[in-house]
């Protein structure tokens, strides 16, 4: 990690020329890996799920692996961006695609022989969530050195489609190869790791340069990245309000399956209804590009805030579980394009030293309250039943839409945007 690396030979690194994306290759080569690696991620977060029921019977057993995972990631952000702001980034990420191969590769070889433990998958599921949360800082930092800076907000806006595509496709691709072999989906996964690992080696530019490294020292350890977070007053709103509409979408998923089953849906079709939500964040994503170029990052949040504040009390009478799914969709279109804003102000903003930090505080603090979410939305359900818990989480949602349109620290001025 800290041996003699392209970057540091490269101390004046030339700013990445302004090319189409479509034609620079670089960053192809990055989205094709990543795309492929997220797929694949995407594939196994289920099997997870499925393995531990299949080994143990216990579905609290499969969703403390669950737990295990992203309280893991959680722990591991903010050293991850200092990792990512110290070291080769380059090589950070794909010891992280090895690392993650070897642990899932681990479980598919005691799976062929026979001696899956309940412990094994759990220390898996917990060395990918760390090597995630370790890899995740590097690229996004790395994003910087292989598109100019004019085209950040576009590239992050291109980068939502494939996280959605692999929410979309993954999960449902996930069961059908565990239908096939209960180690498949592993297997699948651990390759797509080695696709990434071996991508990022075709990345010509450097992926950080010796003057970001220089001039760390005066920046700082973990906390340099939650410092620039809160003085910067749009991204301090940004990532609270995210961190509240984060919260009530990652827990109105079981709400959302509570309304399908009392309406007699079957489990196939309950699973239809997260594909049409997730094609809906696809749809959102395909469109990023365009609605970023266009739009103010202040415009895109608010009008996300207030479309999900809008449709999401429609839960409560949807009477089947394509219709709900139907409405989560709409909820969920605009989300790619604010999030994207956010992002690419982000990157054009932060200093390039602090870039894996800043990431990483705004990943923490704004997925600070997923771990609890779930839990939350179960004993609402228990307490005030599924209908009023809905009409709960759809007050969250206008008081966040209000926040959105009226909070001064969410105007930013036309010269602070960056357009392609």
């Amino acid at each position: 990690m800290t041996g003699i690396s392209t970057e540091k030979s490269n101390p004046t690194t030339v700013e990445p020329p302004v090319r189409p994306l479509s034609r620079n290759q670089d960053f192809i080569v990055l989205w094709v890996g990543q795309a492929i690696s997220s797929l694949g991620s995407a594939i196994s977060s289920v099997s997870f799920v499925l393995l531990t029921l299949a080994i143990t019977g216990s579905a609290a057993r499969a969703g403390l692996v669950a737990s295990v995972g992203a309280i893991t990631a959680l722990a591991c952000r903010l050293p991850a961006g200092l990792l990512a702001d110290h070291f080769d980034r380059r090589r950070i990420m794909i010891a992280a695609d090895l690392g993650r191969a070897s642990a899932l590769g681990s479980l598919v070889i005691a799976g062929i022989v026979g001696q899956v433990t309940f412990s094994h998958i759990l220390l898996a599921a917990a060395l990918e969530a760390a090597l995630s949360s370790c890899f995740q800082p590097a690229e996004i930092a790395a994003l910087r050195h292989v598109v100019a800076r004019e085209q950040l907000t576009q590239a992050a806006a291109r980068n939502e489609s494939r996280m959605h595509f692999a929410t979309l496709v993954g999960p449902a691709l996930g069961g059908m190869l565990f239908g096939v072999g209960r180690m498949v989906p592993f297997l699948v996964d651990a390759v797509s790791y080695l696709m990434s690992a071996v991508g990022l080696t075709l990345i010509k530019r450097p992926l950080q340069n010796g003057r970001e490294r220089t001039s760390q020292r005066d920046r700082g350890f973990v906390s340099a990245g939650l410092r620039w977070l809160w003085r910067e007053r749009f991204v301090r709103g940004a990532v609270l309000w995210f961190a509240g509409v984060t919260f009530v979408f990652q827990s109105i998923g079981l709400v959302c399956v509570m309304l399908a089953e009392r309406h007699g849906a079957s489990p196939a079709a309950t699973g239809l209804l997260f594909s049409i939500t997730s094609a809906g964040g696809l749809m959102g994503a395909l469109a990023a590009p365009r609605l970023v170029a266009r739009f103010r990052p202040r415009t895109l949040i608010s009008a996300f805030g207030w479309v999900a504040a809008t449709v999401t009390p429609l839960l409560a009478v949807a009477n089947s579980a394509y219709l709900i799914g139907l409405i989560g969709a709409v909820a969920f279109f605009l989300g790619p394009a604010a999030n994207a804003s956010i992002v690419g102000y982000i990157l054009t903003s932060a200093d390039p030293a602090i870039q894996g930090r800043v990431s990483s505080a705004v990943h923490f603090v704004g997925g600070s309250l997923l771990p609890v979410a779930p839990a939350f939305a179960g004993a609402m359900i228990q307490w005030i039943d599924v209908v009023p818990t809905v009409l709960l989480y759809s007050s969250i949602l206008i008081a966040l839409a209000a926040f959105a349109t009226i909070a001064r620290s969410l105007g930013v001025r036309h010269d602070e945007r960056h357009h392609n």
